[in-house]
């Protein structure tokens, strides 16, 4: 466990069961569990290390977590018990994984999991009350053949919760209990679109589907379109979880809101009870779940809804004959909520109830300006949180439809028509606020495409460490991203990443790489020790194995995945370059020990040559008259002369090659006669026939072949020729022939 003696902060840190970034997408489930994490971090003023696994970047994707040791399906990340105060944990977990957890809860290091998980503190969803409330939705459009997707077959958690509830709630309707109505899509959306093709392929008979989680819900969709089936008009649709894309589907999912942010703002506080020992026994805190009506289920927009399930199926207040301004606001929170993920209720119903309050004051005193100004207010906070001014136009419906009607039951046309222009100007004023909201996000988008693509370019060109973490250094501040370090594993042993080695950038010079032992991470003196610091930690991988790992600034986590997958690749190319140099240099040193050594040798072999060529020729001029030698001496004394002679003009050569820089050979261009260039030849060739016992035949013209050639290369390339087929002539003859066309 960390040693608070080092550090004023407790340090919290967060481990998923799988892959943070899909290719380089962010997943919005994960994406909005870490908000509400480092959110509640910064409120309790903690450190925050997140462990941000990098799935391959191809479809379908494979699970592929970031976790503390490596796995055949894990890499590491060092987020664990040696340097946490505690640890979050998003199951479901594998068995390996579960029993490394097992193994540091039995060294009372504390854990937390966001969903239920027997015998260990958890935070999670109230899963039986949403998947009841969606059920009892379900039925009351009718549909008593309702299929179920759910995960996975054989893990707990939220799954069996889920699949769980399903079962109850079949059996509390006093439905069939027929097991073909269950499948399951491992949570993921092509699982989902393959296990709804099988269902609907067997002619199982169903009339709605409930799912586990939306992207279950958004395979089913997308499987269903493709067999022509009609959503909601054929096969009703309810998903879990209400993420971000739910509402953009075709139909617009009805889903059950996980409280994602709430739930991991809770699982920051229920640590921090156990760090602190507030909290010893087991508990698991619920969070309520509530049903969000949109298409798919069969309703329409803004209509007074069948059911509208709160913590468990408590229905809504409607307007009734008798204005009740209480109802109205109440009334026009929940439709705003349906599209709101950050706020909470009080403060939506807070900012209802002035929206109300204007809208009356504004007939009352023929002024349209309380009720703008009213509007104007909530659409400037909404502008500072990022929320969406959609949902305020389903309130501003509300208002017209169960407020309007009511109120102006008794009053006279002209107050009718001020109330319907109030609601035209507040849609007009919504629309506008879209529209202006649309276009900042077209800029944003083009500024961030730019930024990224500069950066892109930079780490594609760069060469050496020097220069990838220079662009880091100029481009990442362009992005909002205040700060990012780089670490490379070292292994010592049999152990793969004990040491990591630490890139720190110096302006206009070599990088300075500082050791230290990995699960130490981060290194005293890294980050100034009297503020918490909030980190998102993704591997390295480069070949296919990680390397390393990148230590970003956790407050926008969206682009580190493309970032990192484009670093990894500059990485890549900087080894690659630094191979190639290296592999240059060791061919230019070779290059100069092999001329020097052909040098030293032609040297060497040249002096006794000239001496064997000078000899002989003097024996020859001198062999006549009365110190004639015999003929064969004379023979002997002519081959030495000529094979002699050849020799040394190829040393020559060898000379000239360790000299030439470019490697090339100089020929030389003169007058000769092929004839007598070949005799030379032919008197060595006929001795290596007649050593292997073959018969030796020479044809060559005897009024001469005058050519330009150079001498020695063609008496080199003849010769080779010759020593060829006496070397592969077993028995018989080689003939030297020459012969003009």
């Amino acid at each position: 466990m960390l040693d608070h003696s080092q550090s004023p902060h407790y340090t919290i840190g967060v481990l998923s069961n799988r892959q943070i970034y899909e290719g380089t997408t962010i997943v919005r489930y994960e994406q909005m569990l870490f908000r509400g994490i480092r959110a509640a971090a910064h409120a309790y003023n903690a450190n925050l290390l997140l462990a941000c696994g990098m799935g391959p970047g191809m479809i379908p994707f494979e699970r592929r977590s970031a976790w503390p040791v490596s796995l055949p399906d894990a890499d590491f990340v060092p987020v664990g018990p040696w340097n946490t105060s505690g640890l979050i944990v998003v199951p479901p977990l594998t068995e390996v994984q579960l029993s490394l957890i097992q193994t540091w809860v039995t060294q009372e290091h504390p854990f937390v999991f966001t969903a239920p998980q027997e015998g260990y503190p958890a935070v999670g969803p109230a899963n039986s009350a949403g998947i009841t409330a969606a059920f009892d939705h379900l039925i009351a459009h009718g549909h008593r053949r309702i299929a179920f997707i759910a995960g996975h077959e054989h893990q707990g958690s939220d799954d069996a919760e889920r699949l769980a509830a399903y079962r109850s709630a079949v059996v509390a309707h006093g439905l069939p209990v027929d097991n073909t109505l269950v499948a399951f899509g491992d949570h993921v959306a092509n699982e989902s679109y393959r296990v709804m093709r099988r269902l609907l392929k067997a002619a199982v008979q169903f009339t709605a589907v409930l799912t586990s989680n939306d992207e279950s819900a958004i395979g089913a969709l997308q499987a269903l379109a493709d067999a022509g089936k009609r959503v909601p008009q054929d096969v009703a649709v309810i998903g879990f979880d209400d993420v971000l894309y739910a509402k953009a589907q075709a139909p617009p999912l009805t889903t059950i809101r996980h409280p994602t942010f709430e739930l991991g703002y809770g699982a920051v506080e229920l640590l921090i009870d156990y760090m602190t020992g507030r909290r010893t026994a087991v508990t698991t805190v619920r969070v309520p779940t509530r049903l969000i009506i949109r298409e798919s289920c069969g309703c329409q927009p803004y209509c007074t809804p069948l059911v509208v399930a709160r913590d468990g199926g408590k229905a809504a207040r409607s307007v009734g004959t008798d204005f009740d301004q209480a109802a109205l606001v109440q009334a026009m929170a929940d439709a705003a909520s349906a599209e709101l993920h950050h706020d909470s209720t009080p403060l939506i119903s807070a900012r209802c109830r002035s929206l109300v309050a204007g809208f009356l004051t504004s007939l009352h005193d023929d002024d349209p300006q309380p009720f703008g100004t009213a509007l104007e207010q909530i659409l400037q906070l909404g502008d500072a949180t990022n929320e969406d001014a959609y949902a305020w136009q389903a309130a501003i419906s509300v208002l017209r439809e169960q407020g309007v009607a009511v109120l102006l039951a008794a009053a006279t046309a002209g107050t009718h028509a001020q109330a319907e222009c109030l609601i035209d100007q507040a849609r007009v004023r919504i629309s506008e606020r879209l529209r202006r909201h649309h276009i900042q996000l077209q800029m944003r988008q083009a500024k961030l495409t730019d930024r990224l693509g500069t950066l892109t370019t930079g780490l594609l060109t760069a060469l050496e460490p020097r220069q990838i973490l220079q662009i880091l250094a100029e481009q990442l501040p362009q992005l909002d991203i205040r700060h990012a370090h780089i670490a490379l594993f070292a292994a010592e042993d049999n152990d793969p990443v004990p040491w990591s080695d630490l890139y720190i950038h110096v302006p206009g010079e070599a990088p300075v790489i500082r050791r230290f032992p990995s699960r130490h991470f981060p290194p005293p003196g890294l980050y100034n020790s009297a503020k918490p610091y909030s980190l998102a930690l993704l591997p390295l991988i480069i070949e296919g194995g990680p390397s390393g790992f990148v230590a970003f600034d956790a407050a926008y986590l969206e682009p580190y995945g493309f970032i990192v997958r484009h670093l990894a690749a500059a990485l890549r190319n900087s080894q690659l370059h630094a191979a190639a140099e290296a592999g240059r240099q060791l061919a230019e040193e070779s290059s100069r020990l092999k001329s020097r050594f052909l040098a030293t040798v032609s040297h060497e072999l040249r002096m006794p040559l000239n001496l064997v060529v000078g000899l002989s020729e003097m024996l020859l001029r001198e062999h006549t008259g009365s110190q004639a030698l015999p003929q064969s001496v004379v023979q002997d004394l002519e081959r030495i002369y000529g094979n002699a002679e050849h020799l040394g003009r190829m040393i020559g050569d060898v000379l000239d090659l360790a000299s030439s820089e470019a490697g090339q050979l100089r020929l030389n261009r003169e007058p000769l006669d092929l004839a007598e260039v070949l005799a030379v030849v032919a008197v060595t060739g006929a001795q290596m026939a007649q050593a292997k016992g073959l018969a030796w035949h020479t044809r060559l013209p005897t009024d001469g072949v005058q050519v330009w050639g150079d001498r020695t290369r063609l008496r080199q390339v003849v010769l080779n020729l010759i020593s060829n087929a006496v070397k592969f002539t077993e028995r018989g003859s080689v003939t030297l022939e020459l012969s003009l066309a």
